[in-house]
């Protein structure tokens, strides 16, 4: 997304200024095309803001067309897990920080992603420390356990449909 919406424009900066550019990004449209599906890709993301003093969250999820939020107390929200999975793309391990709901009332969401290279033999906990410390915060802050839960592989939190 970053990479669209940075790569746009400076590939409007890059043919106006009259930089060579390899053919493959001399068309015209190249530029308007990567910051619009920067764009959508900003509103499309799912969203969730925590209100400490109000003790609620809204969450905004789907794309431009249909753009559903959801709101609720904070007394909904059930835990924060730390989950680690193989990454599929070149080797290492994916942590995630996902937030569960209490009787799984919504679709888990995955707050953040951490991907990382691990040497040979080690532990697949032996990198989550900064994102566990992180949650930890969160979780503080939120009232909500933290749940580590790196010891063996999961699925993704968003299953695939």
């Amino acid at each position: 997304m970053a990479a669209c919406l940075f790569g746009g424009p400076l590939l409007f900066v890059a043919r106006w200024t009259g930089l060579p550019l390899p053919p493959v990004l001399a068309h015209a449209w190249l530029g308007w095309a990567l910051l619009g599906a920067g764009i959508w890709a900003l509103l499309s993301s799912e969203r969730l803001v925590v209100n400490l003093r109000q003790k609620s969250w809204t969450r905004q999820e789907g794309s431009l067309a249909a753009v559903r939020v959801t709101k609720g107390p904070l007394d909904e929200l059930d835990a924060l897990v730390v989950t680690v999975r193989p990454n599929p793309s070149g080797g290492g391990v994916i942590y995630d920080l996902v937030l569960h709901w209490k009787l799984a009332r919504r679709p888990p969401l995955p707050l953040e992603r951490m991907p990382l290279r691990l040497p040979g033999g080690m532990p697949t906990q032996a990198g989550a420390g900064p994102l566990v410390a992180k949650a930890a915060d969160y979780g503080a802050w939120m009232g909500l356990p933290v749940y580590d839960n790196t010891q063996a592989f999961s699925g993704s939190p968003v299953p695939w449909v």
